[in-house]
């Protein structure tokens, strides 16, 4: 099974200082609440501290723990990795589908 009922495992935001977090590791998959709104992405390590780098939409977000530079952030998860497994069969139906649509595309240039 892939990812369909996530166990979502909070990450207590209090435990951080200034841009820094203990328990944040860069390059893990999380799910954010900040800013009002719930955003997914990756954490990646900036001159300043933690940077949160957006999956879509947002260019990213600077981390500030509660009570530090007027933080926006509410509640932090991070995600499970996926089973590989699941993972391996995702991508065969990918790349199955990507060349079924190419050989549709080189059949219309045929016509």
């Amino acid at each position: 099974m892939g990812l369909a009922n996530p166990q979502l495992i909070p990450i207590n935001l209090s435990k951080g200082e200034g841009h820094e977090h203990p328990d944040i590791v860069v390059g893990k998959p999380y799910l954010a609440y900040v800013m009002g709104k719930y955003i997914s992405g990756t954490f990646s390590r900036q001159w300043y501290g933690l940077h949160f780098d957006c999956d879509w939409g947002a260019s990213g977000i600077q981390f500030d723990a509660p009570g530090f530079n007027l933080s926006t952030w509410e509640a932090l998860w991070l995600l499970p990795e996926p089973d590989p497994a699941w993972v391996a069969r995702k991508e065969e139906r990918n790349r199955k589908v990507n060349e079924a649509r190419e050989r549709e595309r080189e059949d219309e240039w045929d016509d």
